[in-house]
């Protein structure tokens, strides 16, 4: 009877619990938010090698150049100038002594405008300083075509002609340049020399004395007398010219080399080392050949005393150590 009782109040206690569990039910926990294991500083170094490797070799490429500056004035392209600007270029270039720069933009101007007189008078002259004769002589041409009465044009055509050795060409232009300037003594002197120079002496000496009584006081002229006479063995006109030259221009070095040659043939030995010197400080290339002729001469003549002197003289004009030219 004892062991029914116990049975009943234990199933009424495991009833009882059972109902306050359904009414009161064990809250469940939230799932955790799952997050990616952190990396390791090896890793991330490796995922960061990848990243770089993965990108185009342009970008890396892109980083290493230079960036352009913003403010710099970049000059403007040459085939973008306009012929004025070409010009004024060409002109500032060869106060500059740039004379092959020059000659790019007096092409560029004479290209679009082939008889413009300035470029082509401009080229001429940077022609002349590089000395190159052939463009020179094309350019002076192309000039004269352009401008056939223009003094200055007939003047150096005349002169291009004679000095390049085109003497037929040369006596026409000289006279040309004459008869439309007779007041230029160039002119009259380059017609004399080549006259000469094609073997017609007696109109030569013609011209360049008449010439030179017209024009005592121009270099040039006289210069060209002094060479005809010497060259026609008068070389009492040719003293008395070259004597004529030397007065207007004392440092011409061609003047002074022609003097003491014809002293040294006088055996005046003083007055001609005195040019020797002279030309020498002005022209000691071209110096140093009569220079040597006559200390050989004087030494084969067993001139001592003066063989010495012109020594002194030669070794200076070679610049040698310890030795000065004083006149």
């Amino acid at each position: 009877m004892k062991f029914l009782s116990f049975t009943l109040v234990l199933s009424f206690v495991t009833l009882n619990l059972w109902a306050s569990l359904s009414q009161s039910p064990v809250p469940i926990p939230a799932p955790a938010i799952i997050q990616a294991p952190a990396a390791s500083q090896s890793q991330s170094q490796t995922q960061s090698q990848d990243n770089t490797e993965t990108q185009p070799e342009s970008t890396a490429q892109d980083k290493a150049k230079p960036q352009p500056q913003t403010n710099r004035i970049e000059p403007l392209p040459v085939q973008k100038l306009t012929s004025k600007q070409h010009f004024s270029l060409a002109e500032k270039l060869i106060e500059s002594k740039k004379h092959k720069e020059a000659v790019q933009h007096l092409n560029a101007v004479l290209k679009k405008n082939p008889n413009h007189f300035k470029s082509l008078w401009a080229l001429y002259r940077s022609l002349e300083e590089l000395k190159s004769t052939d463009d020179q002589r094309l350019a002076i041409e192309h000039l004269y075509k352009t401008s056939p009465n223009d003094i200055d044009v007939l003047s150096e055509i005349c002169k291009t002609y004679y000095h390049q050795k085109f003497l037929i060409k040369a006596f026409d232009l000289c006279k040309k340049a004459i008869q439309k300037d007779s007041a230029n003594p160039v002119n009259h002197a380059h017609l004399a020399k080549s006259y000469w120079d094609y073997g017609k002496e007696k109109i030569a000496v013609n011209v360049i004395k008449t010439a030179s009584k017209r024009f005592p006081k121009d270099l040039s002229t006289q210069k060209i007398a002094g060479q005809i006479y010497l060259e026609n063995q008068n070389k009492e006109q040719a003293m008395l010219h070259f004597k004529k030259a030397h007065n207007i221009d004392e440092q011409d070095s061609s003047v002074n080399i022609a003097l003491a040659q014809l002293h040294t043939e006088k055996n005046n030995f003083e007055m001609a080392l005195k040019h020797l010197k002279m030309s020498c400080l002005t022209d000691p290339y071209n110096s140093r050949s009569p220079l040597r002729r006559a200390t050989t001469k004087l030494r084969l003549a067993n001139n001592q005393e003066w063989t010495d002197k012109y020594n002194i003289v030669l070794n200076s004009c070679y610049g040698k150590k310890n030795t000065k030219i004083s006149l």
